[in-house]
């Protein structure tokens, strides 16, 4: 009797020891909250405008040809990311949808990216046309003039310049980012793009260059009437 006592003793000590380390564990692995990246209020500045806010743009060289590109639609989402190297994070996003007829734009992204050395502004913005193409525009942590490689659905980017001042139409834009595309997933018929992306407007000058379809088109700002998102 004294031996059956004794032993269910230790297996009651045994069962305490283990409840007690699988709490510990448990509190490790989800006590202590994920990293949540949000969208700086920089990046912002340049991208983020709320629904009914519109751009006109006048396509260059060619007399009464506008397309006005409007956000019918905000949707504001928090996404998780992890990989074999980190432990997981959360990271917000914002999706703008857009109507358009020429310039074909159907949607506009923002979502907070993994640090790259120094940067302030980790975000990136995609846009998306019709022809289900989509790239991404603006990604100001990179160094200006090295190229990236982004696989072939979005080409080849790099960050051209940080223009001081920008003047279309008349009217001058500040701190405007310049960034160049090359897409060769229709290779070797290349297609080559310049984005120019002003903060407080967002997109403000658009070309496109594609040899092998005879296509040389550019758009630029003519009219705006934008509301930040907060």
């Amino acid at each position: 009797m004294y031996q059956k006592a004794k032993q269910s003793n230790i297996l009651v000590l045994l069962l305490i020891i283990l409840n007690i380390s699988f709490s510990v564990q448990c509190t490790k692995e989800t006590g202590e909250p994920f990293l949540v990246k949000e969208i700086s209020p920089a990046f912002k500045d340049y991208v983020a405008f709320d629904s009914s806010s519109y751009w006109v743009y006048k396509k260059e060289n060619a007399s009464g040809v506008f397309d006005t590109v409007k956000i019918y639609q905000v949707w504001n989402d928090r996404r998780f990311h992890s990989d074999i190297t980190t432990t997981g994070y959360y990271y917000d996003a914002i999706e703008m949808f857009y109507k358009s007829s020429l310039t074909g734009l159907t949607k506009g992204e923002i979502a907070v990216g993994a640090p790259y050395q120094n940067s302030t502004m980790n975000e990136l913005y995609r846009v998306y046309f019709n022809n289900g193409r989509y790239y991404r525009i603006l990604i100001p942590k990179y160094p200006f003039g090295e190229t990236q490689l982004l696989g072939v659905n979005e080409g080849n980017f790099t960050n051209v310049a940080l223009l001081n001042s920008l003047m279309i139409n008349g009217r001058v834009y500040s701190d405007v980012y310049h960034t160049h595309i090359v897409d060769y997933k229709e290779a070797p018929d290349t297609t080559f793009m310049n984005y120019y992306v002003a903060k407080n407007y967002g997109l403000v000058k658009y070309s496109k260059l594609q040899p092998g379809k005879n296509i040389d088109e550019t758009w630029v700002l003519q009219d705006s009437k934008l509301k930040p998102i907060e």
